[in-house]
């Protein structure tokens, strides 16, 4: 029956004579047999195929989110040495203008992380921490 929904070549069975007009059903049967049969194995495949895609996507979802984490955390490494850099005062914080002084190097660093920002996003920044 697979060959047959495969391949359908009803010339063999017309040799046997009168094979179908003994047997009606058979060809009724036949037909539809190779008909959904086909559809089935198209499904088939089709869900394979689908499949396979779904599982690539979450493979390089979880290779943007990996690489992302990695982006993270340097940027977290370098702003801490930058800020750590900074002299404090008796209470712990640091003058406005030291800050100021070291928005350059911030804009280097955010840069070579790919964040997407303006010199006057930095500048807002410290003006809103005062």
């Amino acid at each position: 029956l697979f060959m047959i929904m495969a391949q359908p070549d009803l010339e063999r069975f017309k040799a046997q004579k009168d094979l179908f007009t003994d047997h009606p059903g058979l060809c009724g049967f036949l037909v539809v047999f190779i008909i959904f049969g086909s559809f089935g194995m198209i499904a088939l495949l089709t869900g394979v195929i689908s499949e396979s895609m779904f599982e690539k996507n979450e493979l390089r979802m979880e290779e943007q989110r990996s690489e992302r984490d990695q982006r993270r955390e340097k940027l977290m490494k370098d702003c801490d040495a930058i800020f750590s850099s900074l002299q404090l005062d008796v209470d712990g914080e640091a003058t406005r203008a030291d800050i100021e002084a070291i928005l350059p190097k911030m804009a280097d660093v955010m840069k070579e992380a790919c964040v997407d920002f303006s010199q006057q996003d930095l500048e807002e920044m410290v003006r809103l921490m005062d």
